[in-house]
């Protein structure tokens, strides 16, 4: 009896479709139309709004931290918002100034380098909490090193200085006054 290799291509396709068609049909593994596997939308959207549920449920802050916190805000607050109206009072003088009477330019500095340091001051009283420290740090030093160019502007000035912004002692303030803005 002679093997014949012709009919072995259909006779292991046959086979093929015996076992596929033993195997049965699997109901959990059905594809949508057009073979592609896509999401199950519902389910998604339980899952994502069970998780935004959980999210929802805040870890409790003591009341220490809680207070601790909204004293910082507030001396912060408080801080930055004196040291604008000081810059507000400042410029507007410079424009309203009109000619130079030195008494009362001097006058006027001195009083700017007081309100200075008393923004300095301000500063270095905000509390210290151990996360926002650096916030605290970075307001006090650029307030002290604003002060600082007030003071030496207010102790330095004379009439032979002008108030035209070319002495250095002009510039080295507005220089102080940018790199403050900047570190607060």
């Amino acid at each position: 009896m002679r093997f014949r290799f012709g009919l072995m291509v259909p006779v292991a396709m046959a086979v093929f479709l015996v076992a596929l068609v033993a195997r049965g049909d699997d109901s959990t593994s059905v594809l949508p139309a057009g073979g592609l596997n896509t999401p199950n939308i519902q389910a998604t959207v339980e899952a994502l709004a069970l998780s935004q549920a959980q999210a929802v449920d805040a870890t409790p802050v003591p009341a220490s931290a809680r207070e601790g916190l909204i004293a910082f805000a507030a001396d912060h607050e408080a801080t930055s918002d004196a040291w604008d109206s000081f810059h507000q009072g400042m410029d507007q003088w410079r424009e309203d100034l009109v000619s130079c009477q030195p008494s009362s330019v001097a006058s006027a500095l001195e009083n700017f380098a007081g309100q200075a340091l008393g923004i300095a001051q301000a500063a270095r009283g905000i509390s210290r909490l151990t996360n926002l420290e650096i916030l605290a740090v970075r307001l006090t030093s650029a307030a002290e090193m604003e002060a600082a160019a007030f003071e030496t502007l207010s102790n330095n000035w004379t009439s032979a200085t002008g108030l035209d912004g070319s002495s250095g002692m002009f510039q080295d303030l507005a220089s102080a006054r940018s790199k403050a803005a900047l570190a607060k």
